[in-house]
Parts: structure tokens; C-alpha cells; sequence
């Protein structure tokens, strides 16, 4: 699960958090993948490894991410495309969401 708030505020742009239950035990590289239109069709823009996150032994594991306003230099008013993957052990990937950047 991916929990994606948007502060859009002075110091604190996003916080991202990331939660995996019953995945395979390991660590894992959390990416974050961001295409030019809002159904993520072609390539990605830009793919930015945002957290590490490691489980347990029964595969449950949280990280966050805080992404501050320089982070979203060159993108902001925009609205992208986002897919997040979860690299490790097993591979994990979310649906396509709209993000509108203030």
C-alpha cells in the first residue's frame, strides 16, 4: 500500500508512506516512476528511489519518504502519472494514479 499526502506546503511538499503485509522477508528499494500523462502510457519521465524499506520474518514492513518543494523543481502545475514499484525478494507494482503538483 502507498499513502501519497500532498502538503504542498514551505517545507514538507509530500510525505509518502509505504506498507507491505505478507511479502516475501527481505529488503526492498521502493521507486517511485512518473510519466507525462495522467494514464501513464509511454516511458517514464523520471524514476526516483524514494525509500528502503525491510520486513520482518513473516514479510510486513513500512518506510516513508519526504519529498521537499526543491524536489518537484520543474514540475510543479503539473499533472503526471505515478506508479510505484517495490524491488526486492518479490516484486510489487501499483496501479497508475493521478497526482496534480501545486
Amino acid at each position: 500500500m502507498v499513502v501519497n499526502i500532498h502538503a504542498n506546503g514551505p517545507t514538507v511538499y509530500a510525505h509518502e508512506l509505504y506498507l507491505l503485509k505478507g511479502a516475501a522477508p527481505g529488503s526492498y528499494q521502493v521507486t517511485i516512476h512518473l510519466y507525462a500523462s495522467s494514464d501513464c502510457s509511454g516511458d517514464p519521465l523520471l524514476s526516483l528511489p524514494t525509500a528502503t524499506l525491510d520486513t520482518n520474518a513473516v514479510g510486513n514492513g513500512e518506510a516513508d519518504a519526504v519529498l521537499t518543494p526543491a524536489d518537484a523543481d520543474g514540475l510543479r502545475g503539473s499533472t503526471l502519472g505515478a506508479i510505484w514499484t517495490v524491488q526486492g525478494p518479490a516484486s510489487y507494482a501499483s496501479a497508475c494514479s493521478a497526482i496534480t503538483l501545486d
